[in-house]
């Protein structure tokens, strides 16, 4: 029986393979993760998926598992072009995600990042408009430029305008400012959609694609004012942060006072705060 249940138990590649990120590692992703740790080489072996969210777990491990990531890095940069298609966009959202929340970029994850970049510059139509934001969102984090990818990417963003979540487009917005890629028609279709959504966005979404015209100095007229009043509507429920965050865009963008300045309130901001 002891012998039938070894032979039963799952691999590092198919514990790790499972990993999704939306919880913390159980006790068998660790331990997956430890062997892998003690033995990074293995990676090599691991089909995409699993590759993927190898990095995804050791970025999650307290402390980071360095090697892991540094192994993945080589694994993916080295990887020929046949392999490399196998990995699908879910896959390169994935392990671009676990880069940046991992705060990983010595030279090895430079070059992985540059081999997926080209990746999604040439198969940009097979991510999702959320996949496409959060990938974007990773080399931002990183500061990592990759100027074939935003190219596709802001022309892609127009293409898929409608298939964005309302998070989605933020993160778009303002990934893009932060990696000084700042695309007037791309910006322009960004506010043509939030205009006519302005109900789905939450405060906080508001603020940082606000915060993303202002910051990429993309003065919308249209656009700043409609998202002061929507503000002002939703302002009971802002934190500190985006009301300031708001506040500086609004007046950057020059929003008219009586959509922004004036209705604008913050529960968690006291009287003085105005002045």
């Amino acid at each position: 029986r002891a012998v039938a249940s070894q032979a039963m138990a799952p691999t590092p590649q198919e514990v790790l393979g499972a990993f999704e990120g939306r919880a913390a590692l159980g006790p068998e992703a660790l331990k997956a993760l430890e062997v892998v740790d003690a033995s990074p080489q293995q990676l090599r072996t691991f089909q995409p998926r699993a590759l993927a969210r190898a990095a995804l777990a050791a970025a999650s491990a307290t402390p980071v598992r360095a090697k892991v990531l540094q192994e993945v890095s080589r694994a993916f940069a080295g990887a020929g072009e046949e392999k490399l298609k196998v990995f699908e966009a879910s896959d390169l959202t994935t392990l671009a995600w676990a880069f940046a929340a991992a705060d990983h970029c010595d030279e090895e994850a430079v070059a992985a990042l540059t081999v997926l970049g080209k990746q999604v510059k040439e198969r940009a139509w097979e991510f999702s408009g959320d996949e496409l934001a959060k990938t974007v969102r990773a080399f931002a984090e990183l500061r990592v430029q990759h100027q074939g990818m935003l190219t596709t990417v802001t022309m892609e963003t127009m293409w898929k305008i409608d298939q964005f979540s309302s998070g989605g487009l933020a993160r778009m917005a303002e990934a893009l400012v932060l990696l000084d890629f700042c695309k007037e028609p791309t910006f322009e279709w960004m506010a043509a959609r939030v205009i006519g959504r302005l109900s789905d966005y939450k405060p906080d979404e508001l603020a940082t694609v606000c915060w993303a015209f202002a910051a990429g100095g993309l003065r919308h007229e249209v656009f700043a004012d409609s998202v002061a009043g929507e503000l002002a509507k939703q302002g009971c429920k802002m934190s500190a942060e985006d009301f300031a965050r708001a506040s500086w865009a609004l007046a950057r963008l020059g929003a008219t006072a009586r959509g922004a300045t004036q209705p604008l309130y913050s529960p968690t901001l006291g009287v003085g705060d105005y002045s």
